[in-house]
């Protein structure tokens, strides 16, 4: 896939909000003015409940969405412990006991990657364990890259959030490891500002 059928096709995700309730009217306006000018939030494969009730949102005119989302963004980073090492640890049991998560175990472990056929099958179900055991994932994943997050990256992310690593995210989605790098820097600089892949990516996904 090419970086801009990529960016064509990234994931709206499932837009709750930090304390994992529906989202309100205000933030469902703000998630809205991150799409306006975004042609990448269009035509995702994923499922995305409220889409519609966003798109339709135009009822708060008095808010400066790009300072609130900064705000949401700060508060859903400042709660995350960086003096956490053990990364497997956090994974949350829920998914790691998950008939899915096994199932890509057995892909790592044979060396055998998700394919094209697979592909959207697999991410809907990594996708509905996610937000089943930790409820608003893609909502703050989509905050803290601004709104602007692709296939790829999201992919990524999911099977980061799983505790997959960077090798075995590679074996995973078919692709070379300095490829895997590079999606992980653009996520880094999405949420960080910084192009690093090493600034606790793993950890911030892992943690949101």
């Amino acid at each position: 896939m090419s970086k801009s059928e990529d960016a064509e096709n990234s994931i709206i995700g499932h837009p709750t909000n930090i304390k994992g309730s529906a989202p309100t009217d205000e933030e469902k306006m703000m998630i809205k003015s991150t799409e306006s000018d975004d042609s990448c939030l269009k035509g995702n494969g994923y499922k995305s409940e409220d889409q519609q009730a966003i798109a339709d949102s135009h009822d708060f005119l008095h808010i400066d969405p790009k300072d609130k989302l900064a705000n949401i963004k700060k508060e859903i980073l400042s709660g995350i412990n960086s003096n956490d090492k053990d990364l497997n640890s956090l994974v949350n049991p829920g998914i790691t006991d998950a008939q899915i998560y096994h199932r890509l175990v057995e892909k790592v472990e044979s060396e055998r990657r998700i394919t094209s056929i697979e592909e959207k099958q697999i991410f809907n179900e990594v996708a509905e364990l996610i937000e089943s055991v930790s409820h608003g994932f893609f909502y703050r994943l989509r905050i803290i890259t601004n709104g602007k997050i692709t296939v790829t990256e999201s992919q990524i992310a999911m099977l980061m959030k799983c505790g997959f690593s960077p090798k075995k995210v590679s074996i995973l989605l078919g692709k070379e490891m300095n490829t895997v790098s590079t999606h992980r820097r653009n996520l880094a600089h999405k949420i960080t500002g910084k192009r690093k892949a090493d600034c606790n990516l793993d950890l911030i996904i892992i943690s949101i």
